[in-house]
Order: structure tokens, then sequence, then C-alpha cells
């Protein structure tokens, strides 16, 4: 099993598509700007994907992790 961290920024439920469009328009018109380049490049890949493939991703996500915490019995403190 490979375990990547990875950070987001997400929008409330409901938000409208084309608010999600406009966001993820500027956030990959950031990508552009040398500067925060130079600055996030060392703590990793800048990558981006589309909203839908964000979606898919925590979809992915919550099904892996959501077994491994039913197999394991795991529990909060």
């Amino acid at each position: 099993m490979e375990v990547v961290f990875w950070c987001a920024l997400v929008a409330p439920a409901r938000t409208p598509p084309e608010i999600i469009d406009k966001l993820h328009a500027a956030l990959a018109s950031l990508r552009d700007d040398p500067n925060l380049v130079k600055q996030l490049l060392p703590h990793g890949d800048i990558g981006l994907i589309t909203p839908r493939e964000f979606n898919e991703r925590i979809r992915k996500e919550t099904a892996i992790w959501g077994e491994i915490i039913r197999c394991e019995n795991l529990q909060l403190d």
C-alpha cells in the first residue's frame, strides 16, 4: 500500500459549478508565478487536478480508508 500526503482547497457543498471553475482557474494561474513556485517546490510537487478528478479521488480514498478502519476496528481516542 502506498500512502501519499496531499492537501487541497475545498469549497462548501453545493457551491455552484461556475464558482468552482473560477476558483480552479485562479489556482491554476498561480502555477505561473515563479516566486510562488520557488517557495512551494521544495515541499513537493505542485500538482493540480480538475474538480471532477478531485471528487473521484475523495470517493476512492474514502472507500479505501473506510475499509481499513472497519477491518482494523480503529477507534478515535
